[in-house]
């Protein structure tokens, strides 16, 4: 009888023994298919809306990602897209670039008013994909090792490269002349394509001569990363 006890007491402990070691491998099974799931995320997906069929407007982007900033993020793209999704002249358009764990997103909403670029807005979010943190733009150049003087030179190459195809320049001095544009260096936007940091620059005086300017007037090349 005694004997007949303590094989049920070992049966027991081995259907225990079996169970624990079964969780274990459903866990940690569960975890390497995450991981391999990661490995080839998708950061973005476009969520259809009763705008899409407009191809000026297309399809929501959603950030497909976990973290304390990115419902937030979420809200907001999500808002100003559907701010002016029923608007006929308003265009919006995003593009994204992932370098290594920052997922880099801008948004491009612009008035088409009739001028050479119309009026854009521009939003960009510069993400840790690790743990779904927005970078502030001290961040991502802290990240990069990037100094905000550089910033300042790259923008002023780019004045300079204005000043001397404008016509203004027989009447007026750089020092004006760089005034007059009116640049706001607090609205930058800082992004990534390629592989490479860029800066879109915010400046009011857009004169005749800078519509013939031959590429992205906006959009200034910071650094290959």
């Amino acid at each position: 009888m005694e004997k007949e006890k303590n094989n049920k007491k070992i049966l027991i402990f081995v259907i225990i023994i079996f169970i624990v070691l079964t969780i274990i491998l459903l866990v940690i099974n569960n975890n390497t298919s995450h991981e391999k799931a990661l490995t080839n995320y998708e950061y973005i997906i476009e969520k259809e809306t009763s705008y899409s069929d407009d191809e000026s407007k297309g399809n929501l982007p959603v950030i497909n990602l976990k973290g304390k900033d990115i419902e937030k993020i979420n809200d907001e793209i999500m808002k100003n897209y559907y701010d002016i999704g029923y608007l006929d002249d308003y265009n919006y358009q995003y593009e994204y670039s992932v370098y290594k764990d920052i997922l880099s997103l801008r948004v491009d909403i612009t008035n088409i008013d009739g001028s050479e670029y119309g009026t854009a807005t521009i939003y960009t979010y510069n993400i840790n994909v690790k743990d779904g943190t927005l970078l502030s733009d001290q961040e991502l150049l802290d990240h990069f090792e990037i100094t905000g003087n550089i910033i300042d030179k790259k923008v002023e190459e780019r004045f300079k490269d204005f000043y001397q195809q404008d016509e203004l320049k027989e009447t007026t001095d750089y020092n004006d002349y760089f005034v007059s544009l009116g640049y706001d260096k607090t609205k930058n936007k800082l992004f990534i394509r390629d592989n490479t940091l860029y800066v879109h620059i915010t400046f009011r005086g857009l004169t005749q001569s800078l519509l013939t300017y031959k590429g992205n007037i906006y959009e200034v090349k910071i650094q290959e990363l």
